[in-house]
């Protein structure tokens, strides 16, 4: 999937999903997309504020399917239980491309494609 006007949610800012750990922005993912034109929209329950600094050209929401509106893909960088707990069926109405690239390893990958998705995770098949 080339980047060039494609629109990719970010789910997760933040390296740790806890407010107590220091906060650690991920920032090579973010970077890359936007370096090779993709239109990024992401979320955080608690990295937000302090990444907008970092990142404005980047689209901020609070809530988790507004960035998956009209989505070619979804990221999922951070396992906040906010993440963990989405609708999925939901997402996927939402979503333009039903393609996941899970960064976290937090979804069954067969109960994914069987949702329908392009589901990629790291470290397992």
């Amino acid at each position: 999937m080339g980047g060039e006007s494609k629109r990719v949610a970010v789910l997760g800012l933040a390296f740790k999903p806890t407010p107590t750990h220091p906060f650690r922005p991920r920032t090579g993912s973010r970077q890359r997309l936007l370096e090779e034109g993709a239109v990024v929209h992401a979320t955080d329950p608690e990295g937000m504020p302090r990444t907008k600094a970092l990142f404005p050209q980047v689209h901020y929401h609070q809530d988790a399917y507004q960035a998956l509106q009209d989505a070619d893909a979804a990221l999922v960088c951070t396992e906040w239980d906010v993440f963990r707990k989405l609708d999925w069926d939901r997402a996927g109405k939402l979503m333009a491309r039903k393609l996941v690239i899970d960064g976290r390893n937090l979804y069954p990958p067969q109960a994914m494609r069987e949702k329908g998705f392009e589901y990629y995770s790291f470290g397992r098949e």
